[in-house]
């Protein structure tokens, strides 16, 4: 007996020094606040195993902004936006807005030092007519918002005749058109629910 109780003790002694020498690894859940432009790909259809692009595991999203938050990120952006511009390129989209700008320069719409109408319900359109005079031919694919430096991204997004981010009469541009914007023509909006988590 008293060496039964020696070896489970000598035994406990090891278990707990293991304890103590292993680092205690794996995915520690957090609360996240989810932006609409972050889309993580989401590889389980198990709420409780999801895991994002980065590693993180995550749980069944449901965000919704409210209209003033919404307003807020679309004040900071007319902010940024200021005497930016808006430019035309040919070719797909990018796969997000930290993405390698590709494509022909088709156009490039200089925008006001107030580039938006103040936001409203999570929504804000472009301040005053805006016209480019076209430097290539080619068909627009997508548009880039840039700051004021033409170098730092804003967004990005689809062009077409109907049903895009930026609607043209046609996608067929020819070198030496002018392309003209009518007041709030441009519209940016922020999503209230995030999609592509």
């Amino acid at each position: 007996m008293r060496s039964l109780f020696r070896s489970l003790r000598s035994n406990l002694a090891l278990a707990l020094a293991l304890l103590v020498a292993i680092p205690i690894t794996g995915s520690v859940a957090a609360i996240s606040l989810h932006d609409v432009a972050v889309a993580h790909a989401v590889a389980s259809a198990t709420p409780s195993t999801r895991t994002s692009s980065t590693g993180r595991a995550y749980f069944a999203l449901n965000s919704q902004w409210s209209t003033t938050a919404q307003n807020d990120r679309l004040s900071a952006i007319n902010t940024d936006a200021a005497s930016g511009f808006l430019d035309v390129y040919t070719g797909a989209q990018p796969a997000n807005g930290n993405a390698t700008v590709t494509g022909t320069l088709l156009c490039s719409w200089t925008l006001g030092a107030t580039a938006f109408h103040p936001p409203s319900s999570g929504t804000m359109t472009s301040n005053g007519a805006l016209s480019c005079t076209a430097g290539n031919t080619g068909t627009a694919g997508y548009a880039v918002l840039y700051k004021s430096n033409h170098t730092t991204v804003l967004w990005m997004g689809s062009i077409g005749t109907s049903g895009a981010n930026l609607n043209l009469v046609t996608t067929s541009i020819t070198s030496g058109v002018v392309l003209t914007l009518a007041d709030a023509a441009f519209v940016l909006s922020d999503v209230a629910a995030p999609s592509g988590l």
